[in-house]
């Protein structure tokens, strides 16, 4: 059952609904999206329009999106939807067929060049950004880090959204590839931990973003990992535990898992491996090596799905576009990792109801 949009700070108007969402109208009173078939996101390519209008980065977060939704700014094929789990019919090689407009607050019949934006209009391109990661930037954007002892302090460390604001601002106006008529933020597609350099992506298409991230999807990712000892290399034993899998908890009370990979020692340099794996768990190299019994120094991402990182063309701190041949081949990826999770009968997108508690931002 899902629960209030407030339901955290006002816990006393909780109501619970069976295929419904309970949300505050922006007069405070209990708005119930009605049950209804459409309610639920049976086809596997069916997003919620919640998630969607984030995926596609017309908001920073769900919880922005809902709002938009709730005050009557979405509308489909020119009727307002309230509904934040209508389904929109999507995938990154087949965009919605549907009209959803988001028009200004309190105006039904806007004048469509002035205020009104169309979301799915094919003529907006998308952004795609390769960045070479160095050490001790973050692929977070707090404002705050903890600090030992307890309390927080401003976090002044360089992160990866200020750096390709950067990029942006510098090379839209003369690129084929500004993003101009939608004032977009790319997204990172995973992280990478702070220490961790190499090949970052970037995109404002979120569905891609998903389906390349998710490990689910198995897109195939390179690292090179300079390991604790260098007194050897990696033992013919652990490179079969690698193969054959390890297992680990990919986060705090979560169930543990069987990650496997393709380690290889690199040839004249004792000590150094690369890792090749299909996953995307936090730290997920990290533990693997740990646990094999060489744990890592350094670690550099090198190649993720058919890109490589050349570092003599793309220096450490530096960003640049994708060609549209490498943007191709990476919507070709995501389409068979599309095509194998439907083989398998699993959901790609859909999901049978959102909790509004879980519309944090992402």
């Amino acid at each position: 059952a899902a629960k209030s949009l407030h339901s955290r700070s006002k816990p006393h108007s909780n109501r619970e609904t069976t295929n419904g969402v309970v949300i505050p109208d922006s007069s405070n009173r209990q708005t119930r999206m009605e049950d209804s078939p459409s309610a639920n996101c049976a086809s596997t390519n069916d997003i919620p329009l919640v998630r969607w209008l984030v995926w596609m980065g017309h908001f920073s977060s769900r919880r922005q999106a809902a709002k938009a939704i709730q005050d009557g700014r979405v509308w489909i094929n020119g009727t307002v939807c309230h509904n934040l789990i209508h389904p929109v019919a999507a995938t990154a090689a087949l965009p919605t067929k549907e009209t959803i407009e988001l028009r200004p607050l309190n105006q039904d019949s806007p004048d469509p060049n002035a205020t009104t934006r169309v979301l799915t209009s094919h003529t907006m391109d998308h952004v795609y950004i390769m960045m070479h990661k160095p050490p001790g930037m973050l692929c977070g954007r707090n404002d705050q880090r903890q600090v030992s002892g307890g309390g927080t302090i401003p976090d002044e460390r360089p992160n990866v959204y200020h750096a390709v604001a950067q990029f942006l601002q510098a090379h839209s106006s003369s690129s084929s590839n500004s993003n101009n008529n939608r004032m977009l933020q790319p997204m990172p597609i995973g992280r990478l931990d702070v220490d961790t350099t190499g090949l970052l992506l970037f995109t404002t298409h979120g569905i891609l973003n998903h389906e390349l991230a998710h490990p689910q999807y198995k897109v195939s990712k390179v690292y090179r990992a300079v390991l604790r000892d260098t007194t050897g290399p990696l033992s013919d034993e652990a490179i079969g535990q690698l193969a054959q899998g390890v297992s680990m908890a990919p986060g705090k009370g979560k169930a543990r898992v069987v990650v496997q990979g393709k380690a290889t020692n690199v040839k004249g340099q004792v000590g150094m491996v690369d890792l090749e794996i299909t996953g995307g768990y936090n730290h997920q190299v990290k533990h693997m090596l740990r646990l094999v019994g060489r744990p890592l120094q350094t670690l550099h991402r090198k190649e993720f799905a058919t890109l490589v990182l050349h570092e003599e063309s793309l220096p450490v701190g530096h960003c640049r576009w994708l060609t549209t041949e490498e943007i191709q081949q990476l919507h070709q990826v995501a389409a068979r990792g599309r095509a194998n999770q439907v083989s398998l009968g699993n959901v790609v997108h859909g999901e049978e109801s959102i909790s509004v508690d879980a519309l944090e931002a992402t």
